[in-house]
């Protein structure tokens, strides 16, 4: 019955390739927002809502009516709906058989990661993974700049910040908060925020020439430009300078941990906090090897949610 019940779906969209975006139409309609639905998919909100407007635009059809404050179905968007309902009812259940029965992945798995990534944390992640699936061949590549994943022929890549415009599938692993990080030796010189600006920051490309910094009941954000700045594209290499004292830098707090607990550096200014960013996995078009990118994907985040695991704390 499960079976003619999905045969009988496909036919009735005559595409596959609408299988996704009917099922994200489904689930946006459910939460009442592209934002709740990208946070119950685990993907980003641009994501979601692009694949919304792929939807539309192949159906011919206007689904949706969106404001800034609230989405609202059309007459055809009413019509519509039960059947992508059923849609996402029924590939949930064939998803889920197919993999209770499918647990031993085989081939090669390519991963770009930033160099931040070079941490006792994930490095345990990818052990006990590979230690499950000891048959499938992972390759690692620590990459800080953005690169076309086909020139790289990587198949999933891990980024921390808003993927914004790539089009490649997004899903959210996580969110984490940024800490300011110093040397253990330059700790006692930063007190306040204006401390920071007489150091150099250690920074990427990709951060501009100002850092937001907000406390807990403070009604506005204190801004900081630093008099002197050093740009790198290299995570390990900005952590070994601020180790060494050259200045101080913005981190992940689940990828410097280990190192403040050590005592390789320090976090300064603890009662104020950087905006939190997301920690994101992208899909390559590889189909090749994208059962084993969604098995890594699916694997990070059921880590992630366990009482054990929390990322900001």
């Amino acid at each position: 019955m499960h079976i003619i019940k999905c045969i009988y779906l496909y036919m009735a969209l005559n595409d596959l390739e609408l299988l996704r975006p009917a099922t994200v139409f489904a689930t946006v309609v459910d939460e009442g927002s592209f934002r709740a639905a990208a946070d119950r998919l685990g993907l980003s909100a641009p994501y979601v809502s692009q694949l919304v407007a792929d939807l539309e635009n192949r159906l011919g059809r206007q689904l949706l009516y969106r404001s800034t404050r609230k989405i609202a179905l059309s007459a055809d968007g009413e019509r519509f709906l039960p059947v992508a309902q059923q849609i996402a009812g029924a590939l949930r259940e064939g998803l889920n058989a197919f993999r209770s029965e499918n647990t031993d992945l085989v081939g090669q798995l390519r991963l770009s990661l930033p160099s931040v990534l070079a941490s006792p944390f994930f490095a345990r992640l990818l052990t006990e993974f590979q230690s499950k699936h000891p048959r499938l061949g992972l390759e690692a590549i620590l990459d800080d700049e953005a690169v076309d994943p086909m020139d790289r022929q990587t198949d999933l890549t891990i980024r921390i910040g808003d993927p914004g415009d790539d089009r490649r599938p997004a899903k959210l692993l996580f969110r984490t908060r940024g800490v300011v990080c110093v040397s253990a030796s330059n700790t006692h010189w930063v007190k306040t925020p204006k401390d920071l600006k007489a150091m150099r920051w250690i920074k990427t490309p990709a951060m501009g020439v100002t850092l937001k910094l907000s406390k807990p009941g403070k009604s506005r954000p204190v801004q900081i430009e630093p008099d002197s700045s050093m740009i790198t594209n290299n995570g390990q290499l900005t952590a070994q300078l601020v180790s060494e004292g050259m200045g101080w830098a913005i981190f992940p707090e689940f990828a410097v941990r280990e190192a403040i607990s050590s005592e390789q550096m320090s976090r300064a200014l603890p009662d104020w906090e950087v905006l939190d960013v997301g920690v994101y996995a992208l899909y390559s078009a590889r189909q090749s090897s994208l059962s084993n990118a969604k098995a890594l994907v699916d694997f990070i985040a059921e880590k992630l949610v366990q009482p054990t695991f929390n990322p900001s704390s």
